[in-house]
C-alpha cells in the first residue's frame, strides 16, 4: 500500500461502492448462510490462496457489503481504515425487507468477522499482496448522531425515543484495509442480492459480478465459489441445483442465466455503480 495513504489520518478517503474484486473470486465466505466454523480451511484458486479459520458465511459478507456502502465517515490509522456506520441503517440493508434482524444478530456477525482469521494471498499485476489478520479488529460505539422523531431514534430505560442515535466505529485489519484501497472495486446494487432465499446463490452472483463473462457448468461454479461436490450425496447435489434455480429469477435481473441443467452464464460487463 503506497505509505502516503496510510499518513493521511485525518482525510476521508473513497470506499468500494459495493465490494472488491478478490472478496468474491476467492471463496472467503462459505457458500450458505448457515456457515460451520473452520479449523484452517485452504483453497488454491486461480486468483490467490486463501485460509480460514472461524465462521464466515454470506450472511457475514451481507453485513460487510453494508458497512462499505453505508460508511458515512471514513478515515486511516496505522494503516488501518476506520469506517463510522448506522447500525440502523446495516439492520435494515441486511434485513432485506424481511423482518428486522436484532441488533445482537449484527453484533454476533461483527464479532465473527473480528475473530475469524484470514491469510490470503494474491497478485496484481507486477504486485504481490498478502492478508494475514481478521476482517475487522474491532468495533466500538462513537458519537452518537441526530435523527428525528419516529425515526428509529434510541430508546432510553423507560421506552421512550431519545432525539439520537448512538454510531459504531468500524476498524478493519491492515491487509484488509489494502485490499479495500487497491483491489479492483465492484459495484452492483446490494438488496437484489441480500434478498436471494439461499446463500449458494449469493455466493455465485457475487462471484459472477465481479468478472465481465462466466460461463460455468453447475459443477465448475460450485467449486469456484467454494461449495464441493465431489463426495456429496446425489440427493446434496440435487438440492443445491435447486436452490439455485429457486433463485434464477433474481440471477436474472442481474444478467445472470441459470439454465435448466444448473450451468451459469453472464455475457454483460460489470455492473455499473
Amino acid at each position: 500500500m503506497k505509505t502516503s495513504n496510510l499518513r493521511r489520518s485525518k482525510e476521508q478517503l473513497p470506499l468500494p461502492r459495493i465490494a472488491v474484486a478478490h472478496e468474491s473470486q476467492v471463496p472467503m465466505f462459505q457458500p450458505t448462510r448457515r456457515p460451520v466454523t473452520l479449523s484452517r480451511y485452504v483453497r488454491e484458486t486461480p486468483y490467490g490462496t486463501v485460509t480460514i479459520t472461524g465462521k464466515l458465511g454470506q450472511g457475514h459478507r451481507d453485513l460487510l457489503d453494508a458497512m462499505l456502502l453505508h460508511s458515512e465517515k471514513v478515515n486511516i490509522r496505522d494503516g488501518r481504515m476506520n469506517a463510522l456506520v448506522d447500525p440502523y441503517q446495516i439492520r435494515k440493508a441486511i434485513s432485506a425487507g424481511r423482518t428486522m434482524l436484532p441488533y445482537a444478530h449484527i453484533e454476533k456477525l461483527l464479532e465473527d468477522l473480528r475473530t475469524a482469521k484470514v491469510e490470503m494471498t494474491w497478485q496484481d499485476g507486477n504486485r504481490h499482496y498478502r492478508l494475514q489478520e481478521g476482517i475487522i479488529t474491532g468495533f466500538v460505539e462513537a458519537s452518537s448522531k441526530p435523527v428525528a422523531s419516529g425515526t428509529f431514534a434510541q430508546r432510553d430505560a423507560n421506552g421512550c425515543d431519545q432525539d439520537h442515535r448512538d454510531m459504531l466505529k468500524i476498524t478493519f485489519g491492515q491487509g484488509m484495509t489494502q485490499m479495500l484501497m487497491e483491489d479492483q472495486k465492484i459495484h452492483y446494487p446490494l438488496a437484489p442480492v441480500v434478498g436471494m432465499k439461499h446463500g449458494l446463490s449469493q455466493a455465485i452472483a457475487r462471484y459472477c459480478l465481479s468478472h465481465k463473462a462466466v460461463h460455468e457448468t453447475f459443477e465448475g461454479i460450485c467449486a469456484r465459489v467454494g461449495f464441493d461436490l465431489d463426495g456429496k450425496a446425489p440427493r446434496t447435489v440435487r438440492n443445491a441445483k435447486e436452490e439455485l434455480r429457486d433463485d434464477a429469477a433474481a440471477l436474472a435481473t442481474m444478467g445472470i442465466e441459470v439454465r435448466a441443467c444448473g450451468s451459469v452464464h453472464r455475457k454483460a460487463g460489470r455492473s455499473k455503480p
